[in-house]
């Protein structure tokens, strides 16, 4: 067991292109949505400099929106489909309008 901070191996690098995608896949499973393989590597390319953590967190943020979303608007009557925004926290480019249908 480490005891202190001098026996770490050293600093832990930000992910590359390949671990940003992988990520969003390992966070988006299992969550309905509608993006594709081009939408992920898109979303790969635009997180460039982020952390495994900054990208969680964006896509906790983009669920917890839908949730609310979906809370206020559901009357029982149907299920409500909320579109988020997983690039809101993200520098924007007026072209790439990626968005994600989460339930």
């Amino acid at each position: 067991m480490v005891s202190n901070n001098e026996s770490f191996p050293g600093e832990i690098g930000l992910p590359n292109h390949e671990a940003r995608e992988a990520i969003f896949h390992i966070q988006l499973h299992g969550r309905p949505t509608t993006l594709d393989e081009e939408a992920y590597q898109t979303l790969a390319d635009r997180t460039e400099g982020l952390s495994s953590a900054d990208i969680v967190g964006i896509v906790d943020d983009a669920a917890m929106q839908a949730a609310e979303r979906d809370a206020e608007a559901n009357t029982g009557a149907e299920p409500i489909v909320a579109v988020v925004d997983t690039t809101s926290h993200l520098p924007r480019d007026e072209s790439d309008e990626y968005r994600t249908d989460i339930r």
